[in-house]
């Protein structure tokens, strides 16, 4: 009965040191959280009359990315946040490519059409393979083999697809790929699980696609009042 009893005794301890290191991992995360949401960038130099950049990160977990360049106005990124620790991930609500498949014969080669909402969109650039890069011409078309695909991906002004891993079985099925462009995301950041580093009140970001933070690059955290964006000079 003694060793029953201590067992039990020994099992509940065990139960309840668990769920206070649980409740403490969700109290500090709640707890960082709590800090990250605000204003970060002050633009306060003698150049934020002509370019300026701020986020707000919202206690909903959306953030909300201003972007001021004197010859556009205001542009406006919106997306979504979350938090591991000290690191922050953001993802923005749209894309700046929608791709479309299509089956219409027993060719051995790919048609790759890029368009807009005016028609053909030319000089997208075609990613295959992580290691070969080509263009789309005027008609904003390309034609290239199968058998040479294993994956690929397109990019215009700065904007990268989601890279389309292509297997056998998908790679037999279309012989078109549509790209079409949003031309709302013109000026927008599109952000896919971009990690930010939370530190000091200061949002560390990174320019390099290994995440390796620069100390200089960051934006310090201020007053929501200091929010220099203003609703009439709302551009999109």
């Amino acid at each position: 009965m003694m060793g029953s009893f201590g067992y039990k005794q020994v099992t509940g301890n065990n139960m309840r040191a668990l769920f206070t290191c649980l409740f403490l991992v969700f109290f500090s995360n709640c707890f960082c959280q709590n800090k990250m949401i605000g204003l970060y960038g002050d633009c306060k130099s003698e150049f934020s009359s002509y370019f300026c950049q701020q986020i707000q990160l919202n206690k909903n977990k959306t953030f909300v990315f201003y972007n001021y360049l004197h010859l556009t106005d205001w542009v406006l990124t919106h997306g979504t946040w979350n938090n591991n620790g000290d690191t922050i991930i953001l993802n923005t609500s749209s894309k700046p490519f929608n791709i479309s498949f299509n089956k219409q014969s027993n060719s051995d080669s790919v048609v790759i059409y890029t368009i807009d909402e005016h028609g053909p969109a030319p000089f997208i650039d075609i990613h295959i393979n992580s290691n070969f890069k080509k263009s789309t011409g005027f008609d904003g078309k390309f034609k290239l083999p199968k058998k040479i695909i294993n994956k690929i991906s397109f990019s215009f002004a700065n904007k990268q697809s989601d890279t389309l891993l292509i297997d056998e079985l998908i790679t037999n099925s279309f012989d078109t790929i549509y790209v079409k462009l949003d031309n709302e995301m013109y000026g927008k950041h599109y952000l896919r699980n971009e990690k930010w580093v939370f530190k000091n009140n200061k949002l560390y970001f990174s320019l390099d696609k290994d995440y390796i933070l620069n100390e200089d690059n960051y934006f310090k955290k201020t007053k929501i009042r200091n929010l220099k964006y203003k609703e009439k000079n709302y551009y999109r």
